[in-house]
């Protein structure tokens, strides 16, 4: 049936908004310009609203907003040089804006205020994320609206240059951070305290005591996860476990955990005939989840949704989900513009989207080819159709990201998604029953911990499977090309359809692959301490030169780099001279057999020569 666009609303909207932010963006509209055409476009809108010219009003309108945000996710970013820069010394003094982790040892904090170094001139109202170590942060009271000084070594955020680098500069564009900083306890004092009480922060507390006492090991990391959203005990071989089999988005609260709690609320609501005392009630309690679970945009995402549908349900509006969809992304970015950059907020809405719009049609064609009445077989033929339809559009984003593309995961999320969902509800069963006995509490919690443990052994048979996962991809266009002729396969309305879709896209992406294959060639990568020259994958042996950019540089460390050459399967041949070129080779030989050659000065010429470069290997920045 055919439906009409004046039924998403808010779809309609968010494109106009769009179109607003490349305009901004394509012609470049000075800063102190923006309020002045913003006051002038709601001006404009209101007299077009008057004489009853909706859609060209509602045309200004949305352009503005897309202009007030392409300034706004501008603002948040630090024009600088596209070079490594080191970091320096300062004083910070500002408030706490907002506590990322904090314990005995180590802090992760926002704060805004005003940094001073004699590089620079002083610089105000500016953010940074602040990385505090030492034993006295025990002594500290950090919290939200405290105010702060402390003597810090600040850089700019770090752009990714290798594949396996951590992307600080869009981690700081989601946070709306411009400076990365540390400090030492001892360089930091407390100058004022704030007298709000933090009850979020004492909830959560009591419920970590809980699963601290209910749980061990990996099962406690997981539930930290699920529940609190807390992932900092999770180890980095969990990690990877559930990555490579595509369920990482489980180690998280994540909108499926957000929508299971809501379910619960919602089902122990069922008792209030009442439907609009049910609705405010369901949505405290929801957005009580999403505050616990720290904020994490998924959960954000979820939980607004969730709350809608009930909104419409109550008001008795029939539901359109791509409507609400593209309403939550309208309200978080207008509220927040940085989450723009957030990848948990992009696959968040990749996967909804691709749900929304592929689910159905998916569903469709494995009945062509699998038809039965059972209803066992079709929620498995619907799991699996709902777990391809976000993979299709979530797999590139996590491609760009992390370098991975789980082939296994259709079938391992089949698995493991229910076994983790009902772990859940047993851990959060177990967390409330333990408030009131402990011994009751734990057959739940054993319960958790079996379906965590099955949970963890199908993900470790998957991925050990031939084939299971693509690893430590570096052009993501492949990954697009392969979602691209998955879905164009996949939407076919016959079998004979499907069959042609296949027999054209395999031809036609081997092709493209090979002709837009990376060449043999020498990449040149600088780093902070030291600069890389590596061998494309071309390659049959991975060659690497480590040229040091001073006589005397210490080595910092670079998980980057130890990174690639932890998942590289091709043997290593590195070249190296420096002290940072032998500290860095005595750190990769602890992790991995290696073929090593010191380097002299003339050998750097030489290379500097071969390469035809116009300046020293060690200047390149």
């Amino acid at each position: 049936m055919f439906v009409r666009i004046s039924q998403f609303p808010a779809l309609k909207i968010l494109f106009l908004c769009a179109l607003g932010y490349f305009l901004s963006s394509v012609y470049d509209i000075p800063s102190n310009l923006v309020l002045f055409i913003l006051l002038l476009c709601l001006i404009t809108s209101l007299i077009l609203f008057y004489f009853k010219q909706n859609f060209f009003a509602l045309l200004i309108l949305c352009l503005s907003i897309g202009f007030w945000f392409s300034n706004q996710t501008h603002i948040s970013k630090l024009t600088a040089p596209n070079k490594i820069i080191g970091e320096f010394p300062a004083i910070f003094d500002g408030s706490i804006i907002e506590v990322l982790k904090y314990d005995s040892n180590y802090a992760k904090i926002i704060i805004c205020g005003n940094i001073d170094t004699k590089f620079l001139p002083e610089i105000n109202k500016t953010s940074i994320l602040l990385n505090i170590n030492g034993k006295k942060i025990s002594e500290f009271d950090l919290r939200t609206g405290n105010v702060l000084s402390a003597k810090i070594y600040a850089r700019l955020p770090n752009k990714r240059i290798l594949k396996e680098d951590f992307d600080e500069s869009l981690y700081s564009q989601s946070l709306g951070v411009q400076w990365i900083g540390r400090a030492w306890s001892d360089d930091v004092s407390i100058i004022d305290i704030s007298e709000r009480r933090n009850f979020l922060k004492d909830i959560k507390e009591n419920i970590r005591k809980k699963i601290s006492i209910l749980f061990d090991g990996n099962s406690r990391a997981v539930m930290n996860a699920m529940i609190l959203g807390d992932k900092s005990l999770v180890s980095s071989e969990l990690r990877e476990v559930f990555s490579l089999s595509g369920t990482a988005h489980l180690l998280a609260v994540s909108g499926l955990h957000v929508g299971i709690i809501a379910f619960i609320i919602f089902f122990l609501l069922s008792f209030l005939s009442n439907k609009w005392i049910k609705f405010v009630i369901f949505s405290i309690l929801t957005s009580l989840y999403v505050l616990i679970s720290g904020l994490q945009e998924s959960a954000i995402r979820a939980g607004l949704m969730c709350i809608l549908v009930v909104y419409l349900n109550t008001i008795q509006r029939q539901i359109y989900p791509l409507n609400i969809v593209a309403f939550v992304f309208l309200i978080l970015v207008i509220i927040k513009p940085t989450f723009i950059y957030s990848p948990g907020f992009q696959m968040s809405f990749a996967s909804i989207g691709g749900i929304i719009l592929f689910f159905k049609p998916i569903k469709n064609l494995f009945k062509l080819f699998i038809k039965s009445e059972s209803q066992i077989i079709d929620k498995i033929l619907s799991s699996f159709a709902l777990t391809i339809s976000a993979s299709i559009t979530v797999s590139p984003i996590v491609a760009y990201y992390f370098g991975v593309y789980s082939f296994i995961s259709p079938i391992s999320n089949l698995l493991v998604v229910p076994l983790m969902s009902l772990s859940l509800i047993f851990g959060i069963i177990s967390v409330a029953l333990s408030f009131i006995s402990i011994q009751v509490a734990e057959i739940y919690s054993l319960t958790t911990e079996l379906l965590l443990n099955i949970s963890e052994q199908i993900n470790r048979f998957s991925i050990s499977l031939p084939f299971a996962y693509w690893k430590n991809i570096e052009n993501t266009w492949i990954i697009i090309l392969i979602s691209a002729i998955t879905l164009y396969c996949l939407l076919s309305k016959s079998k004979k359809q499907f069959a042609f879709r296949i027999a054209v896209s395999i031809p036609i992406f081997l092709m493209t692959y090979y002709l837009f294959l990376p060449a043999n060639e020498f990449k040149i990568i600088p780093r902070d301490k030291y600069v890389l020259l590596m061998t494309s994958d071309g390659y049959p042996k991975k060659i690497i030169f480590i040229i040091d950019r001073k006589p005397h540089q210490r080595y910092a460390y670079d998980s980057g780099l130890l990174k690639l050459i932890k998942s590289t399967d091709k043997d290593i041949i590195i070249a190296y001279n420096g002290l940072a070129g032998s500290l860095i080779v005595d750190k990769i030989k602890q992790i991995k057999d290696i073929k090593t050659i010191e380097l002299n000065n003339q050998s750097v010429n030489l290379f500097e020569e071969i390469l035809n470069l116009k300046e020293h290997i060690p200047k390149i920045i």
